[in-house]
């Protein structure tokens, strides 16, 4: 899902950072939009949307799992540096590479193209590092596809209010989980209109016209549940091609949709999850398990990070005319695509691995002190009984968790199915 979501948004890019000064036959670019495959192309921040469901979802198993192997404790000093330690050198490096790299090569419009970039990037560079640059100027961003490590980092701080309350107080997790998805929803739903906004990116406008479960159901079910997906989320996608031919919506409408897209698009993947995990994924759950994916999954966060650098580059570099065809930004797809993939297993190998070494040694070093003390402990026969009071918290949190419609067993063994192998998952947390 995670290497489907990060060639959909290279693909939008390859759309969206194009030069179109650069480009011959604008005549075919206008017509774009009421192409209705291209209805894929133009709605690619629904990959965003499901980067924030994986992401949500990881954290979210791999929370509950050490809270049951933890006495229902949790260190958050360690799990906030834990993820700001995996994200910020390589955002780092991007915004370094952002501000030099206008002194590194030429072009028609090489200046054009990332002078603007490297001058907001000298300003606005430590908003990065604070992960504020979506509340603070957004216009002037530095590193303009990192609002989604700002907006990523703003939910993972906000995550163990509601993993911890989902994990004591089953009940109170889902009200407050419920209340959280309609406030949002309803906060949309009346800021697009508010304020003028269109329900989602359109090509062209012209004048108006007018927590998963152990679930045993039959196949039955199972067939619906794939027909409702598939249909929730093809018109998230394509329900909009009307208002790309140059028919604006009505304001309701278009309220409505930016209300309930985002929230219709996660059931849809939800849905899958679901299905993969109770072994009703069949062919789908086969595509997304294949160990392929495995290596290119790893490098996926530097391939976010790495690939607009690359479209701007070529871009600002280019010495002719293109003459536009779907054929030719095939092509530069693909050639965006590897030259992405290559670029982020080399910073992943060179760059974000031996950080993510000294994390790991950090951690091991720390680990040993405490296995230090409490040997001493030991010796002084001040943790008699330990083992059977820890046990007897085990199985106590294990029969918790039933009731929020888990059991670490069942949950750890199942995990793997869909999308990823459970030990690969354990080695990458």
């Amino acid at each position: 899902m995670r290497v489907f979501s990060i060639n959909w948004i290279i693909l939008g890019n390859t759309f969206y950072l194009l030069s179109y000064n650069q480009v011959g036959a604008l005549s075919k670019v206008l017509d774009l939009g009421k192409d209705l495959a291209f209805q894929l192309v133009l709605q690619t921040t629904f990959a965003v949307d499901t980067f924030f469901f994986i992401s949500g979802l990881l954290v979210t198993h791999r929370t509950l799992r050490k809270l049951g192997e933890n006495q229902d404790q949790l260190n958050l000093l360690k799990f906030y540096i834990h993820r700001y330690w995996r994200l910020t050198p390589a955002f780092v490096l991007i915004s370094a590479l952002i501000i030099i790299a206008p002194n590194f090569g030429s072009g028609p419009i090489w200046h054009d193209k990332l002078d603007t970039l490297a001058k907001v990037c000298r300003k606005n560079w430590w908003t990065n590092l604070l992960y504020i640059s979506n509340f603070l100027k957004p216009e002037n961003i530095c590193v303009p596809h990192g609002f989604y490590l700002a907006c990523e980092m703003q939910f993972f701080l906000l995550s163990p209010v509601f993993i911890m309350t989902l994990y004591r107080k089953s009940i109170v997790g889902k009200l407050l989980l419920a209340l959280g998805i309609f406030g949002s929803m309803v906060t949309v739903g009346i800021l697009t209109p508010l304020f003028n906004q269109m329900p989602t990116l359109l090509f062209s406008i012209t004048e108006p016209n007018t927590l998963p479960m152990t679930w045993n159901y039959g196949k039955i079910v199972a067939f619906l549940g794939w027909t409702v997906a598939f249909t929730c989320n093809l018109a998230v996608v394509f329900g909009v091609y009307a208002w790309n031919r140059g028919y604006l919506p009505r304001l309701v409408t278009g309220a409505v949709y930016a209300c309930v897209s985002r929230f219709v698009w996660t059931l849809g993947l939800s849905w899958v999850v679901v299905a993969c995990t109770n072994g009703y994924g069949g062919t789908i759950n086969s595509l997304l398990s294949w160990k392929f994916y495995i290596p290119l999954s790893r490098v996926s966060y530097m391939v976010f990070l790495l690939h607009p650098a690359f479209i701007i580059f070529f871009s600002g570099h280019y010495r002719s005319t293109l003459y536009y065809s779907s054929c030719l930004v095939f092509y530069l797809f693909i050639a965006y695509t590897s030259v992405s993939y290559l670029g982020g297993f080399l910073c992943s190998l060179f760059y974000q691995t031996p950080f993510w070494s000294l994390e790991r040694f950090f951690v091991s070093l720390m680990s040993k002190n405490t296995l230090s003390t409490d040997d001493d402990l030991n010796r002084d026969g001040s943790q008699n009984g330990a083992e059977d009071d820890h046990w007897l918290t085990r199985n106590k949190k294990e029969l918790d968790l039933k009731e929020v419609g888990i059991t670490m067993k069942n949950y750890n063994a199942r995990w793997g199915e869909c999308g990823t192998q459970n030990k690969v998952y354990t080695a990458k947390v």
